[in-house]
């Protein structure tokens, strides 16, 4: 499986389980953009995670992702970012993707396991 993918669907299961503290995307491609957050959110009564940007004119955007399409939104946003760390209450990982393109996840085997120890 590759990092993105992996990554994505481990946020996305710590959001299901309530575990999710925030996902910080930094180091954008968009040079406009300073960093982006996303925590866990009800939004018109429903679960969502609602992603915070920040830009350099020092205004701020949000858009709200429906909790069944984490895993597809953060493959797709953290293409545009070279780091991601994922906070939980179980543990943390991160994804870097370097100048080159080369992909690593860090902590995300542990973070897994911690996951999977929540089931029992």
């Amino acid at each position: 499986m590759n990092e993105i993918k992996e990554f994505a669907e481990i946020t996305a299961r710590t959001a299901d389980k309530n575990l999710l503290k925030k996902v910080v995307f930094s180091k954008a491609a968009d040079k406009d953009i300073i960093k982006s957050v996303g925590m866990i959110k009800i939004i018109g009564n429903k679960k969502m995670m609602q992603i915070e940007s920040f830009f350099t004119d020092g205004k701020a955007r949000h858009f709200n992702i429906p909790i069944e399409k984490i895993s597809e939104s953060i493959q797709s946003i953290s293409g545009g970012y070279m780091q991601v760390n994922l906070i939980s209450s179980i543990g943390d990982c991160e994804l870097k993707i370097s100048k080159n393109g080369k992909i690593t996840l860090l902590g995300g085997i542990k973070l897994q396991k911690n996951l999977t120890a929540q089931l029992i």
